[in-house]
This record gives C-alpha cells, structure tokens and sequence, in this order.
C-alpha cells in the first residue's frame, strides 16, 4: 500500500453496492478500508513541490514536440510561450498521458483498445458508500458509479465505448440519482481511458509510464496505484543505469519485465474479466448479482476482493465448481 499525506484524502471507503438493470443489489462491506478518495489537484501539486524539493526544474507553459534519442542523450524540442526550447537528458521519462503522438515516432505502439469516461462533481444527499450501476441503458459493456466525497459532495460518472457525456446525462436524469443531487454549477469531466499495455515501454534511455504505457485496471479504469508502482520501479531502473554507467535498451528492458511481472496477470485478467462481461445481457447481469447475494459467493467475495488487485477474486470465482455450473446455465 502507498501511504499518502492525510490531508489529501477526502473520504475513506468500506463499503458499495452493485445495482443490477432491473435494481436488484449486492452489497459488500468490510471493517478496515478498502479505497481513499483523493483531492487530485492538491495531490498533484504535493508531489510536485516534492519534486522541486528533489532539485528537479518544473516548466510551465511548455509543449514538447519531439524526441530524439541519441548515442550520449536525449534531445527533447520544446516552446514556451512561443519561443523554442532545446533540452538535453541523459534518460527521458514519458508520462504523456492517453496522447500517443510519440509512441508512434519511436515505434513504441497504442494500447490495444480505449474506453470513454465523463465524470461530474455535483452537491448530493443520500450517498453513503460506493455505489456501482450496470445495465444496457447505463452503460454497454461497462458501468455508472457514483462515490461520496466530503461535505455533502458527490463524482458520479459513466464509461463507456463511447458517448459516455450521454450516457452520464441519462444516469443523472433517472429518479435514482435526480433526486438526491444539485447539479447547479456543475462541469463534466472527459477522460479517456487506454485498455491493455503499449507493445513496448522501453528504448535506449527511454522509458514510458502510467496511461501512456497502458498501466491501467481493465476492471475499473484506475491508473493512480499502477502508475505510482510502476513509476517506483522506473525509479530504480535509473538509478541502476546511472550506477553502472549502462543506458542501453537492454538496459531499460528490466523494466519492463519488473513492471509486467508486478501487475502484468493483473492486466492479463483484468481484461479477459471485462470482455466477458462486456457481453452480457441485462438479464444475465441480473442473474449475475443475485448469485452474489448466495450466502457462499458472498462470502468468497469479502474474504478475496481487493480494490487494487482484482486477478485473485476472479480467478478464485472461475475456479469455484459450483458456480461456475450456474454460471454456465446462464449463458
């Protein structure tokens, strides 16, 4: 687990409940926390103040426009307020984000598939715990939620393959959510969001992390805790490369195979779950959430679920005779 400063977390989470198309629910509770919720840009700006702190140089205002890797460094062509910037580097760290202009160049490839997300922050009353919403008219093969946050506020938002802005305005419009929410004032947000690794995060001193590698759960679309484990590894890759004079491909190829042996099955699993979900009938997600109210399912889930590690619940699901024998009469 990753330790934050108490200030930036706005809420801490034990609990949700899943709502099937037709409103069945399961719900699933535990005593200790399963997830914080963060003030992103306050967060954003402590872990920029520490990088200041460190001695880096943070550049505001500046656009990258290309990269070149050379024999004895890095060339990264920039502007700053319309005038041009020359940078050298001796290892360039790309953290770009879902913008893969620069994988193309260096032949680094795009993940292999994206899912569109629009979240909103809105005044709402009601919502004590995560609340997770699945169905045809929700969202095709994928899903609305709904988390509190601090004083009375709460993000509701809706991925999807597309038009999630749209479907996120349905969400907000039924009696459920309606109801129970201000949305005075209120902004939507778009994110999109990479499904799967790029084919290659790494060059001759060069490394890619975050959504621009693909580091990203397929289940949910989170990439704060695999960017930041990632990132950890990157770290010491270039210490490693700094102390042996070494920043060759094979090099910066360790890598790779750290970060995809930490969270590679993970990703693997993930988005196999997610395929086979993502076909679901609004009737079999139905049958899907009643067979997790089943005393035994139930119990399987509170005992194996974990916000951040999804392989080991599924895995342990699949492998349960029993259910899969009801599963498969469902489909």
């Amino acid at each position: 687990r990753l330790n934050f400063p108490a200030e930036f977390i706005q809420r801490e989470l034990h609990s949700a409940s899943f709502f099937s198309p037709s409103g069945k629910r399961l719900h699933v509770s535990r005593q200790d926390t399963q997830a914080y919720v963060l003030d992103r840009s306050r967060f954003d700006y402590y872990l920029a103040e520490m990088a200041l702190k460190a001695g880096a140089e943070l550049f505001c205002s500046t656009k990258c426009l290309g990269i070149e890797i050379h024999e004895d460094h890095v060339r990264i062509k920039a502007t700053q307020e319309r005038s041009s910037l020359g940078l050298e580097a001796r290892v360039c760290l790309l953290a770009t984000g879902v913008n893969y202009a620069f994988h193309d160049r260096l032949g680094l490839g795009r993940p292999s598939g994206f899912l569109d997300s629009t979240q909103v922050e809105v005044e709402g009353k009601g919502f004590e715990e995560v609340e997770l919403y699945f169905g045809r008219e929700v969202s095709p093969a994928s899903f609305a939620w709904a988390v509190p946050i601090n004083s009375g506020r709460v993000r509701i938002g809706v991925t999807a393959r597309a038009n999630a802005a749209q479907y996120l305005k349905q969400l907000l419009a039924t009696s459920r959510i309606r109801e129970r929410i201000d949305e005075n004032g209120s902004q939507m947000a778009r994110r999109v969001i990479p499904l799967g690794p790029i084919k290659k995060s790494y060059a001759k001193r060069l490394m890619v992390i975050g959504d621009a590698a693909g580091q990203v759960k397929p289940t949910t679309g989170g990439g704060i805790y695999y960017g930041l484990l990632c990132s950890g590894i990157a770290a010491e890759v270039v210490q490693s490369a700094f102390a042996c004079g070494n920043f060759g491909e094979e090099q910066f190829k360790t890598y790779e195979k750290q970060w995809k042996s930490k969270i590679g099955p993970e990703l693997s699993v993930g988005l196999s779950a997610r395929k086979l979900l993502s076909k679901c009938s609004d009737g079999q997600i139905d049958a899907l959430i009643e067979l997790g109210q089943e005393d035994r399912v139930l119990g399987l889930i509170k005992r194996y679920a974990d916000f951040d590690w999804h392989k080991r619940l599924i895995l342990i699901l699949a492998k349960a005779q029993f259910l899969m024998q009801r599963v498969g009469s469902l489909y």
